[in-house]
Order: C-alpha cells, then sequence, then structure tokens
C-alpha cells in the first residue's frame, strides 16, 4: 500500500512535471482536480439508484481487500451519513478474467448523460504502420491504477457518490465508467509523452527548477554533440499502456532504465506484472502479438482457440435451440472478435450478419433467431482460416495504380494507358450507385488480373462511400456487404492487397470511360446462335463480345473486361480455330476482319450484313464455303445495355452468316 495517495504523490512532484515541460492547464489540474462540466451548466436533479444485489463472497471481498486498497491508494474516500448528497449512483462487480476476483464498477451513466463530453484523438496500434518497425526492439509499459493518479476537484467530488454494501463512498480521482476520465488521463500523460519523444522540448517550453532524467549515451547519433541532441523514443501510448521501440536490443536495455527513471520522476507507478521491461521483438500489445521480427500484427494464440471455442459453442446451442442463442453470448464473441480485427484483417466481413441478429428488439438476457447468413459465418469463425490470423503491420508503395469510376449504364477503369469497360446487366442496372461503384472495382481488378495479381494495388476512385468501405471491409447496407464479399474473395484468391485513395470526379480518368456509349455492343440471339453452333460448332472463341455477351467461354472483347481471353480480337491469333463473330457494322472494320481471314487462313463463323456493294464482300464471297440468309428483322440481335435500347438503331437490313473453312 502507498504511505500517501496516487494523486497527492503525483500533486508533490509538480516541480517535476513542469521541468519536462507540461502546460499550465496541466499542472493546475495535477494540483487543484479536474472539474466538472454539465451541459448548459445544469446540475441533474437529485438522485438516489437503488443498490445492486451481491454475493457474500463479493461482500467479503469488498469489505477486506477492495475498500482498504482503494482507500489507501486515494481513489476514494467514506461519506458519512449526515452529509446526504444530492447525487448517489449504484454499483457492481464484474469478475477480472483468469484471476478470480472482482473489479468494482461504479454505475455513472446517470451523471454522463447531464456532463459535457470532450473528446481527444488517441493513438491505435494502426499508428505503426507509419513507424518503421520491422527489425524494432520493444519494451512495455502499464501503468498501475492509472486514473488514480489524477484528482477530482474537491468541490467536484459531491457528483460522484455511490453505495455499495449499504455504505457510502465518493471518487476522489478520475472513476472508471465517467466519459471524461479518457480525455483527461490522455491530456495529462500527453506531456510525459511529449518528453520521452523529445527530452529537449522541455527546455523550449520552459521547463525548469529541478532537472529531469535525460535519455543515455546509446541516443545520441553518431557525430552528434549531447549537448547539441538530445535522441527521444518512438512510443505509441494509448491511455495507460505504452509501447517503446528502438534500434537495437542495447538500445532498448539502455531506454528501459530511462524510461523508468521518468516515470518515478514524474510520481506515477507501474504495474510490477503487466510490464515488459526485458527487450522483445515480440510483444502482446493492446490484445495483438506485434511480430517486429517480420513485421505482422498476429492473433494470440489463446485468443484465437477462445475465439473458435465461443463460435462452436453458439453453434451447437442455435443447432440444439432451433437457431436460438443467448443475445448476450452472441455480443460477447462479437466484441472478442472486434479486438483482433486489426490482425484478423476479415473479420468485419464475417461480424455483419451476426451484429444484426443482435439488432433484434429482444433484452440481453434473452434470446434471439439467428439468421442463414450468420450461421455460415459462424462457421467461419469455428474454423477461422490460418492465413488469415496474421496482417502486415506496413504494407509498401503500391506496385499498379488505376482508376476506376460507375455510371447509371456503365463502368470503366484505367490502367497505364488500358481501358477496362463494360455495361450493367438488367438485374444491375436497378442497383444504387454506390453498389455499382463497388462493382466496378471487382470488375476492374477481375479485367487487369494480369497486372494486379500478387501486387499491392492503389485504387483512385471518386466515391466516398466506395472509399469508406473499402477501408473497413464493413458496410451497414446488405446488398453492399455481399458484394464486398464478392471482392474479399477475388482478393484472397489473386493474393491482391488493396489501397484505395480518393480522388475528385473531375480528375478520374476513369470518367469518361464509364460513361462511354458502345452502339455496336449487341449480339446474336442465343437460339440463332445455337442454330451456328449445331451447323458449324463447336466454335473454340467468340471474337467480339464482351463478358455480358460472349456466346462461348472463351472470348475476345474491345476493352478490357472480366473473363475476356484477349482485347482486341484483330491483335489475336486465329489460325488452327474454330472463330465465331459477329463484327461492328464500320465498313473499315469488316474490311481489316476479311484481310485477317485471308492472311490466317482461319475456319470461321461470321455474321455480317448482306452488303453486296462493299469491297469487302467480294473478297469473303472467295472463301465462303456455306451461307445462310436471316430475314432483316431486329429480332435477330439483342443489346446489352438495357438502359439505352431506346437510343440503339439495332441492325435491321438483312443478315446473312458466312462459312469459312480452309
Amino acid at each position: 500500500m502507498p504511505d500517501v495517495p496516487l494523486h497527492a504523490r503525483v500533486s508533490e512532484r509538480l516541480a517535476a512535471w513542469q521541468a519536462i515541460g507540461a502546460d499550465s492547464r496541466t499542472l493546475h489540474v495535477l494540483k487543484h482536480g479536474v472539474p466538472v462540466e454539465f451541459l448548459g451548466d445544469r446540475v441533474p436533479p437529485a438522485f438516489d439508484l437503488p443498490s445492486f444485489p451481491i454475493s457474500v463472497q463479493q461482500e467479503r471481498w469488498w469489505l477486506e481487500t477492495e475498500e482498504p486498497r482503494l482507500l489507501a491508494l486515494g481513489a476514494i474516500s467514506r461519506v458519512s451519513a449526515d452529509m446526504k448528497p444530492d447525487h448517489i449512483v449504484n454499483a457492481f462487480c464484474v469478475p477480472k478474467p483468469g484471476t478470480g476476483v472482482w473489479r468494482l464498477v461504479v454505475n455513472l451513466k446517470r451523471m454522463n448523460v447531464a456532463q459535457k463530453a470532450h473528446k481527444c484523438r488517441y493513438e491505435s496500434l494502426r499508428l505503426l504502420r507509419h513507424m518503421g518497425v520491422k527489425g524494432a526492439w520493444a519494451v512495455k509499459v502499464d501503468l498501475a491504477d492509472a486514473y488514480y493518479h489524477v484528482p477530482i476537484r474537491p468541490a467536484d467530488r459531491r457528483y460522484f457518490c455511490f453505495r455499495f454494501c449499504d455504505r457510502l463512498y465518493q471518487m476522489d480521482a478520475l472513476p472508471m465508467g465517467w466519459l471524461n476520465s479518457p480525455y483527461w488521463f490522455t491530456k495529462i500523460m500527453r506531456n510525459v509523452v511529449r518528453f520521452w519523444r523529445d527530452p529537449h522540448s522541455c527546455r523550449r517550453r520552459g521547463g525548469g527548477g529541478v532537472v529531469p532524467p535525460m535519455p543515455p549515451h546509446q541516443f545520441y547519433p553518431s557525430g552528434c554533440s549531447p549537448h547539441r541532441f538530445r535522441g527521444g523514443v518512438r512510443v505509441l501510448p494509448y491511455l495507460d499502456d505504452f509501447l517503446f521501440l528502438f534500434g537495437s536490443e542495447e538500445q532498448a536495455r539502455a531506454g528501459a532504465r530511462w524510461i523508468k527513471e521518468v516515470i518515478e520522476f514524474v510520481g506515477l507507478s507501474c504495474h510490477p506484472r503487466k510490464c515488459q521491461w526485458e527487450p522483445t521483438q515480440s510483444v502482446q500489445h493492446l490484445g495483438i502479438t506485434v511480430n517486429l521480427v517480420e513485421g505482422l500484427f498476429e492473433v494470440p494464440t489463446e485468443k484465437l482457440a477462445k475465439l473458435r471455442r465461443m463460435a462452436i459453442g453458439l453453434r451447437i446451442t442455435a443447432k440444439k435451440n432451433r437457431r436460438l442463442v443467448q443475445k448476450r453470448e452472441l455480443a460477447k464473441l462479437c466484441g472478442f472478435a472486434q479486438s483482433i480485427k486489426l490482425a484478423l484483417l476479415p473479420a468485419q466481413l464475417f461480424l455483419r450478419n451476426l451484429y444484426d441478429d443482435i439488432a433484434q428488439p429482444v433484452g440481453w438476457s434473452g434470446r434471439v433467431r439467428l439468421s442463414r447468413g450468420s450461421l455460415r459465418d459462424l462457421d467461419w469463425w469455428a474454423d477461422i482460416p490460418v492465413q488469415h490470423c496474421s496482417a502486415a503491420i506496413h504494407v509498401g508503395p503500391a506496385a499498379v495504380e488505376f482508376s476506376v469510376d460507375a455510371s447509371r449504364h456503365s463502368w470503366g477503369a484505367v490502367l497505364n494507358g488500358h481501358t477496362a469497360r463494360g455495361f450493367w446487366s438488367e438485374e444491375e442496372l436497378g442497383q444504387h450507385i454506390n453498389w455499382k461503384e463497388l462493382r466496378a472495382v471487382r470488375y476492374a481488378l477481375d479485367s487487369f488480373l494480369p497486372w494486379v495479381s500478387q501486387r499491392v494495388v492503389l485504387i483512385r476512385e471518386d466515391n466516398t462511400t466506395t472509399q469508406a468501405i473499402l477501408g473497413r471491409y464493413s458496410s451497414r447496407s446488405a446488398t453492399l456487404h455481399a458484394e464486398l464479399k464478392l471482392l474479399w474473395e477475388l482478393l484472397q484468391l489473386h493474393s491482391i492487397t488493396l489501397q484505395v485513395e480518393r480522388v475528385a470526379s473531375a480528375d478520374n480518368i476513369a470518367d469518361a470511360a464509364s460513361r462511354l456509349i458502345d452502339r455496336d455492343d449487341y449480339s446474336l440471339d442465343p437460339g440463332v446462335f445455337a442454330m451456328l453452333e449445331e451447323r458449324y460448332g463447336p466454335h473454340d472463341v467468340d471474337l467480339f463480345a464482351s463478358h455480358l455477351n460472349a456466346h462461348l467461354p472463351c472470348f475476345f472483347s474491345r476493352f478490357y473486361c472480366p473473363g475476356s481471353s484477349g482485347v482486341d480480337a484483330l491483335l489475336q491469333p486465329w489460325q488452327g480455330l474454330n472463330a465465331y463473330g459477329c463484327p461492328p457494322t464500320d465498313p473499315q472494320v469488316l474490311l481489316a476482319v476479311v484481310q485477317k481471314v485471308r492472311e490466317e487462313q482461319a475456319s470461321v463463323t461470321l455474321v455480317v450484313p448482306y452488303w453486296p456493294a462493299q469491297p469487302w464482300w467480294q473478297q469473303l464471297m472467295e472463301m465462303a464455303v456455306d451461307l445462310v440468309f436471316f430475314p432483316s428483322s431486329t429480332a435477330l440481335f439483342v443489346s446489352v445495355q438495357p438502359g439505352l435500347r431506346a437510343e440503339f438503331n439495332l441492325p435491321w437490313w438483312q443478315v446473312v452468316a458466312v462459312r469459312v473453312q480452309w
């Protein structure tokens, strides 16, 4: 037990805080306490919440162990019965995992809704991506009873009164559960973090009086005088947890000693069991294993096993009870999975259905019925693929970049001057533009597979919704989420790492490709093609097609598109193939097609207009071995652009199928 309360010990070290360059606001709070601010300066009406029932074991634990400890720490103090505070909340106990003891939770919900909330930017593990961690050595620090180092202003402690075991107490230090505790603690510790990162900052900020401990000689860059430069450390703070990174094991050992000195200098205390003072290259921090040797976030083995057990348990319960499970147990699995999503990238993809079921209007003690999608997702959680249990901390620069865009009728993408594009099918046409933008990304990746497989790919996208969805791999929309899963499967199949960058619509070079109208993008009616296939087939390739109108699995397209075997049929070899084609009716294109058939002596079935006056007609007839004439009817053709059919003039002239056989 400490000789003096924790916050009193820190208050006695104000000179030390001033020496490390703490700002005046921090010094004032450490001396006088944190103020409580109510919305509109209106104090809520008086209330006295009823106590929660507790067990005999919990009462004994409180009276014999926890109450004396918190009193000694200065976290709480007893309130005499004659004081009669206006606001009294209740408290309850929750078990500490794996310890066999409890943690006291003061229920401050009633006070939180009436108080002004302060916001602060926290530094999460994601920041490691920009800190050059691969090959580094780590030291971890966990402060003990961290919040209790910061006092509440004496005049405001009456707002934090609670009853437990028929006794009245008040919080004298920052309480767990108060909405502003994280803000105030982070703001105060920011001064220590600044000193760790730049020890010389204390002089620039006017710190004086006592001299703070400075880093050892291992921190001085070679060739620099220690009087000219004082090297700091790379530190990642998150509330009371701190991860320090060093360039070498020797520097880490020296840095650990200096970090201890600074903590003791300002009056803070460390947790004896949770700190990792011995330098390591594999450290568990904020629930995730940080592998500094390979530069990976990894799911801890014990957490992975627990997650699988929870999923299997829910799956068994659902099978026995007609898909009914406890809502609280389902929420536990989701919360636990969220804690490791940084190392388990597809976690959000397989939680969306579960969260939808949690949203059912049932109390936490009730049961919810799992959807079919949730059952499939639980199967995934019960047997998480090993390859998904780690993620790179830092993804290198993109090897490939392309722009993508979608419009009402079509989509387009541009990569290094190559264009991929296509039209929406009848089913796709009615979808929301955000869905079309997301599907356009998948179509573009599928079209550019030779360039993007096994690479880091940067997508330039002008749709903010698509950018957000790809950034977090989740969407509240069921249709968008289903499309996102299809995209994820494509990424995994071809080992593609995706990065997204937003560009203004005016700067998106794929915008024009997504709005292009191709008046030759029509195809022969499937029934008519089946007749030709029976007569001249089987054909090997559809020469002029797209992924929407191809009659054969192998096809050549005008632009890059999903499934295309080649772009621009006139640049592909035809020799040795039994080809089918319905070429555009541009006379120059038809002339080039006939010339290619002659040069390569290709066996081909061509569906062309009956234009005997054209120069290519006589050349084609010299090679023809059979003709099939069709009536002059637009019913022979089908447009793949359903939204634009009214704008198209489908061929009305007489059409003939010409067979060339060498």
